[in-house]
């Protein structure tokens, strides 16, 4: 499934809070150092694009969409609600996987299209968590979360495509996605996911191994969050690599 991320209209309030860690001490990177919780409510103004942090700290909103996901992959490791062995019982929306889900991937913003497997008949496209701003990693639980009053997305089949994970494309980058809750197998996949990408590309055909060091020198890999138990690493590519053949 093809998805374009066309508009995000958000309303005016948000938030941000972490979990106390005495009670919840691997929730958030630096969960054991920050004992108690924490809460802080925003107001955001859509006129100047900014929400306040405190005076004299301005934050710029750049909304996105932490979870996007279509039906759930009978294949997905994670355990299934109320500890069902059938594979289509349900699934929490906590752990990323190939489907999507709680990907907290913050260039899905508008203009961004994502590229997802489908598993079930329909597609099952749905949203949540939706975020205002967010920087990668995520790190202590919460973005500036925040409500939509819209969201408007162009829904693609396309049957041409075979992908294993999701992929994204803006205007100037190509976004391999990995994820594992092993943050170091998470860059695996999504570094492999990005030589698979450039490999497949027919601008200027690369052999694997062409792939695996131009991604060396020019992909950005970014952790998108540490917070969501299977964690998430996706790689940049930018697109201006690929000049105009002479």
């Amino acid at each position: 499934m093809e998805i374009r991320i066309l508009k995000i209209t958000p309303k005016a309030f948000g938030t941000n809070f972490n979990l106390p860690g005495k009670e919840f001490p691997t929730i958030g990177a630096l969960a054991p150092e920050m004992p108690d919780g924490f809460v802080k409510y925003f107001y955001l103004d859509w006129d100047k694009r900014q929400a306040e942090f405190k005076p004299g700290v301005m934050i710029d909103l750049q909304p996105f969409p932490g979870t996007l996901a279509v039906g759930i992959d009978p294949k997905d490791p994670s355990p299934r609600k109320g500890g069902a062995t059938d594979p289509m019982a349900p699934v929490s929306t906590i752990r990323p996987w190939k489907n999507g889900s709680n990907m907290d991937i913050n260039e899905l913003q508008e203009g961004t299209t994502i590229f997802i497997p489908i598993f079930l008949k329909g597609g099952l496209v749905w949203t949540g968590d939706s975020h205002c701003r967010q920087g990668n990693g995520e790190v202590n639980l919460t973005a500036l979360e925040c409500s939509y009053r819209e969201i408007v997305m162009q829904l693609i089949v396309r049957k041409d495509m075979k992908i294993e994970w999701p992929r994204m494309e803006n205007k100037t980058h190509w976004i391999a996605i990995g994820f594992d809750e092993d943050l170091n197998k998470a860059m695996v996949n999504a570094v492999r996911e990005a030589v698979d990408m450039l490999a497949a590309q027919k601008m200027v055909p690369l052999s694997r191994y062409e792939a695996y060091s131009l991604v060396s020198m020019v992909g950005d890999c970014r952790v998108s969050q540490v917070v969501d138990v299977r964690k998430g690493v996706h790689c940049m590519i930018p697109k201006s690599i690929f000049t105009a053949k002479k």
